[in-house]
């Protein structure tokens, strides 16, 4: 029996050579192997993608719910309803997705600048004459 590692570097590399049918087989093993390993997911699912699969791509993603946990998988979630024309579906999703990740980078901004003023603050207050 094959181990996991050499399984992902067959459905890549049948991926690389345009073999996607082959990919779509092994990488539907793999997912299977690999308990929904996420990145396996995202495999098997760009292997329908290539196979213009599109059903069976949202299928596997929502099933896994992996659709919309990251920007890789959000894009693909994003590609596969717009191939099956589903456009308000594919719209709600990318809104959603940008909302949410434009309030993360805002609470990372806010945390930065937060660091800077208080690094600013300290370093003002080594600096101060009557503090030597």
């Amino acid at each position: 029996m094959p181990d996991l590692a050499h399984l992902r570097y067959i459905v890549e590399d049948s991926i690389g050579k345009h073999m996607y049918e082959n990919a779509v087989f092994l990488a539907d093993k793999l997912v299977t192997m690999s308990r929904g390993a996420p990145d396996d997911v995202y495999l098997l699912t760009q292997a329908f993608m290539f196979t213009r699969q599109h059903r069976r791509a949202l299928h596997v993603l929502r099933q896994h719910r992996l659709a919309t946990s990251s920007p890789r998988f959000t894009y693909l979630t994003a590609k596969c309803l717009a191939e099956c024309q589903e456009w308000d579906e594919c719209l709600a999703t990318l809104d959603d997705t940008v909302l949410e990740h434009a309030a993360q980078e805002a609470v990372v901004a806010a945390a930065a600048d937060a660091a800077r003023a208080a690094q600013h603050t300290f370093e003002v207050g080594q600096d101060h004459p009557h503090r030597r």
